[in-house]
């Protein structure tokens, strides 16, 4: 049903990213780009049960080293609307100097990439 079709993170929210930085000085702002993958089918079953929009969570996991951290003081509620093209939503994100793991769930479950399943994205804050 519902996919991821890309997560990168930029520290811009104007135009959609080039590249997917991977780490950020404490100065720098943050932006999560996602776009999301939800076919004609997919569409169609959302609008049988009456959504015009796709709601998604983002959650973040402070990663210490030996076993992450939901945070769930940082978790960020958006919806996508189903009628929109492309499904692209860009989240701010305020974070802390460390290791950063982010997720996005649809309901309670979270989502994957459609070509590589990838489920967790990676981020450092440097101070």
């Amino acid at each position: 049903m519902v996919h991821l079709s890309k997560v990168l993170f930029t520290d811009q929210d104007t135009k959609p990213p080039l590249l997917n930085l991977t780490s950020f000085r404490m100065d720098q702002n943050v932006w999560v780009w996602v776009d999301l993958r939800c076919p004609e089918a997919c569409r169609a079953q959302l609008a049988s049960f009456g959504e015009s929009e796709i709601p998604l969570s983002l959650y973040w996991y402070f990663d210490p080293g030996a076993s992450p951290v939901l945070r769930e003081d940082l978790k960020t509620d958006r919806a996508f609307k189903a009628s929109a093209l492309p499904l692209r939503v860009v989240i701010p994100a305020r974070l802390t100097p460390g290791n950063w793991i982010a997720e996005i769930a649809y309901g309670p479950d979270r989502i994957c990439t459609w070509d590589d399943q990838r489920c967790s994205f990676r981020v450092r804050m440097i101070p």
